[in-house]
This record gives structure tokens, C-alpha cells and sequence, in this order.
């Protein structure tokens, strides 16, 4: 593995060097959880972008202005002594390389593109029409494991883009622990996909995985196929605010499991909102939000939900974030109350492990009450 991102690393460094307009960007997000539950205080490292706490992510990316080509690293580092080999619960940094065969052939107007993808260290997603406001990812394909991939994404314009991805299984060495703990133990798997986008505010997906992302870590025989439409009714019609509905469906056809997903969302200048039902299997969720961005430069929002509507009161979560951005560094507070009952369906996913508020949101894994003031660096 550290073989691989050294070569990302060194990859970043020529090519920058190579061609002069370039971008460079990324993110950094960190902070402290003081969570309350079951009448004791613990104080844990904010977890972003739908992880544990005891984690700080850092997302570097370099890309060329023309989009021939771009580079990605993601780092996630855990501060509780997990094992540094262990890409589940142990430090993990993730890179991939693309570059866009179509454009370099036919220049960066061209409205043709061949994204060919290396992929280390992580999983590849399918395509996505379904908007995913709540961002708990109900509609998501994707591979079921961290490792390396190729992927490959042909389109023209937003009209039509076809995706295949995959790599054969992997065996590795056990005696090269660095490299083969991740990358070189990895399950075979392929997926494919196609979106097409023929008008402003009408998207449409249909995605499939050959093994996939399971539904049930006690599962072993798993597949799974989705499709997904989306249609913003303001963006069809050119009026000045969004109203649309998205709709997505997923099936786990080696575990008979369903997820099906709904939303509506709205918005103008001053606020946007959104809710989302969720039928997976028997059971029913619920999910909302409202952001507020009438003022300049203030974060304000709130968001809540149900991870069970047969079992709201022990399966809800309620929060909101306030925040000021000044110089691409925004200082935000997040306050939520979630409760669960104990071996009961979570508020994410239903399999009593993932438990927090809204991530799109700034929503905190955390039972009971928690107050979390975080720091968020874009650049």
C-alpha cells in the first residue's frame, strides 16, 4: 500500500510540474464530541463524512484546467491505537488517477470524454441519478471492498455515460503486510452502470455489482442491482427555485433485501429543505432537513429523522449546525439528541452499528445528547 501512494504521491508532484495550469484543492475537517448518554460524559475526535469518532479526515485533490487528467488522495487517520494495517477501524489512506482519453484525443471542447480510472485504497460507486440529500447513501452501489481497481467511464455530454469497473481477486503475500493488508487480499468483483441526462433536471441511473456493497455483514452470497430517476420540475421548466423528486430502488438480489427510496426537496436563495422515506425490507424510515443561506458567510441548519417508524422512540435523531465561514475556514457548533434503543435498528442503516445524525447535514455518530464545535479548512 505505502508503494502505491508514493507512486500517487510522485504522480501529483511531475505532473504538476508538467502542466502549468493547474488546480489544487482540498478539505480538512476536525473537532471534539462531548457526548452524553446513559448520564455519562465522553469526549471523542469528530468523525467526518459518515465515520466513527476518533477519526480526522484530510482530502487533497490536483487536477488539470482543461480536465485531461487529476489526481485525488484521501487520508483518514484514527487516534485510538487501532492497528495501522486494518483499512476497517486502522489508519487508511486512500489515492486515484484518471485521466481522460477522449479530451486529450480531441481537446479540452470536446464534449466526448473516456475517464479511465486507477483507483488504490478505495471503493468505486456507480453512477447516481438520485440526488441523496440526507447523504446516508440508501441508493448507493458500489464495490463491497477497499482495494485496487480500474475504472472506466465513457460519455458524451450529460446526455449518456456508461460505466465498467472492477479488478480480478487478489492473493497477495502474507509476508508484505504494508501492502497486501488492504490491497493484496481483495475479493474479485465488476460493476456497470449507465446514466443518461437528456434534459436540465431530469437524470435517470441503472447500476449493477457483481458481488457489491452487502446489505448484512452476516451475509456472504450477495449481488446487487439499482436504478434511480430524478426530476427537478423548477430546472425543467427554467423557474428561479428547485422542486423536484428523486426515487431509487435497490435490490440485494443474494440476500432478497430491498431498499427503496423517495425524496422531495425545494429550495430558493434564502433556504432549501428536503425529506426522505425509506422503505428497506419491513421497515420504514424517515429523514429531513433545512438549510438556511439568506446571510452571507453563516452555516445554519437542522435536520432529524427516523430510523424506524414502527420504533420512533427509540430511533430518532434531532440536530443542527451554526457556523461562520471567514477565509475558506469555517468554525461551526453541532448540537444533537439521538436515541436508540439498545440492539435495535440504527438511525443510518438498521444493523445496530452505525448510529448518528444527517451526515450531509454535519450530523455526529453519537448516542444521547452531544455538543460538538469542529473546524472545517476548504482551499
Amino acid at each position: 500500500m505505502k508503494k502505491a501512494l508514493l507512486l500517487l504521491l510522485m504522480a501529483a508532484v511531475v505532473a504538476s510540474g508538467a502542466f502549468a495550469a493547474v488546480d489544487f484543492h482540498g478539505n480538512f475537517v476536525t473537532g471534539y464530541v462531548f457526548q452524553n448518554a446513559n448520564g455519562e460524559w465522553t469526549n471523542s475526535v469528530f468523525g467526518e463524512d459518515n465515520v466513527d469518532t476518533n477519526q480526522t479526515k484530510l482530502t487533497l485533490g490536483i487536477a488539470d484546467d482543461n480536465g485531461y487528467w487529476s489526481i485525488g488522495l484521501e487520508g483518514e487517520l484514527y487516534l485510538d491505537g487501532a492497528n495501522l494495517n486494518d483499512s476497517v477501524t486502522g489508519n487508511r489512506v486512500a489515492g486515484d488517477v484518471t485521466v481522460d482519453i477522449a479530451k486529450m484525443i480531441g481537446g479540452a471542447d470536446t464534449d466526448w470524454s473516456a475517464r479511465l480510472s486507477l483507483v488504490a485504497n478505495d471503493r468505486i460507486t456507480a453512477l447516481r441519478a438520485y440526488t441523496n440529500k440526507s447523504g446516508l447513501n440508501y441508493d448507493r452501489v458500489r464495490t463491497d471492498e477497499e482495494g485496487l481497481w480500474t475504472n472506466l467511464v465513457l460519455g458524451y455530454g450529460d446526455l449518456i455515460q456508461v460505466q465498467v469497473g472492477g479488478s480480478p481477486a487478489l492473493t497477495g503475500s502474507a509476508d508484505d503486510l504494508d501492502s497486501a493488508a488492504v490491497l493484496g487480499f481483495q475479493d474479485g468483483d465488476f460493476i456497470a452502470s449507465i446514466m443518461t441526462k437528456p434534459l436540465d433536471g431530469l437524470a435517470v441511473s441503472v447500476d449493477w455489482a457483481y458481488v457489491g456493497d452487502k446489505a448484512s455483514s452476516l451475509k456472504d452470497n450477495y449481488g446487487v442491482v439499482g436504478g434511480a430517476a430524478d426530476i427537478n420540475v423548477g430546472a425543467l421548466v427554467g423557474l428561479d427555485f428547485d422542486l423536484g423528486v428523486g426515487v431509487a430502488d435497490k435490490y440485494y438480489y443474494g440476500e432478497e433485501r430491498n431498499v427503496l427510496s423517495a425524496q422531495v426537496y425545494g429550495g430558493v436563495d434564502a433556504f432549501s429543505i428536503f425529506g426522505e422515506y425509506v422503505l428497506d425490507d419491513d421497515i420504514s424510515r424517515v429523514h429531513f432537513g433545512a438549510d438556511i443561506t439568506a446571510i452571507e458567510n453563516v452555516l445554519l441548519n437542522v435536520y432529524g429523522g427516523l430510523g424506524d417508524i414502527a420504533e420512533a422512540a427509540d430511533s430518532f435523531c434531532v440536530g443542527g449546525n451554526i457556523g461562520y465561514e471567514v477565509c475558506g475556514i469555517t468554525f461551526a457548533l453541532n448540537l444533537q439528541y439521538a436515541s436508540y434503543a439498545d440492539g435495535g435498528h440504527s438511525y443510518l442503516h438498521g444493523d445496530g452499528g452505525d448510529k448518528g445524525g444527517d451526515i450531509a447535514q454535519g450530523g455526529v455518530k453519537a448516542d444521547g445528547f452531544s455538543i460538538t464545535p469542529k473546524i472545517s479548512i476548504n482551499f
